[in-house]
């Protein structure tokens, strides 16, 4: 069984999930300090530890990692993997650093996808597959946290 290694990364905590093909839990969520006040290091550090231990878990279970999929809250560069936060107060310190290459140099990483996307904009997506919204050809969402964020799907589609 292949499984998909899943973090939402939230100003507060990070939670970690492996997902099977068919969007099933293979084990209860994990919670994690996001430490995104501290510093680069320190918190890229906290990030490369939470995945390797997502993979080793994947490979524990019996099952073969497939990818990495990480919801980031924004402004964040999804396509190159590079934060654009600052003056908020939550990770400040990465603004400009290439999250994507830090995670992919990995040994665990190797031959594996990363893939970034807005944090509100899965949540959104999830809730039209999986939970309230799937009964709804077009769905707002709004997200009300450490930050404010929005998503939207028609058809089944971020928009």
């Amino acid at each position: 069984m292949q499984a998909y290694l899943t973090l939402d990364v939230g100003g507060t905590q990070i939670k970690s999930a492996l997902l099977s093909e068919d969007y099933r839990l293979l084990e209860p969520v994990r919670r994690y300090d996001a430490k995104s006040d501290t510093g680069k290091e320190h918190i890229l550090r906290n990030l490369n530890a939470i995945v390797t231990e997502g993979l080793g878990r994947a490979k524990d279970l019996g099952c073969r990692a497939a990818g990495v999929g990480i919801a980031f809250p924004g402004p964040f560069d999804y396509k190159r993997g590079i934060s654009l936060m600052r003056g908020i107060g939550k990770y400040d310190a990465l603004y400009g650093v290439d999250v994507g290459a830090c995670i992919r140099d990995l040994p665990c990483m190797r031959g594996l996808p990363l893939l970034f996307a807005n944090d509100a904009d899965l949540y959104c997506l999830g809730e039209c597959h999986l939970g309230g919204g799937r009964a709804f050809e077009r769905v707002m969402l709004v997200c009300i946290g450490t930050g404010l964020g929005s998503g939207f799907v028609e058809k089944g589609r971020l928009d």
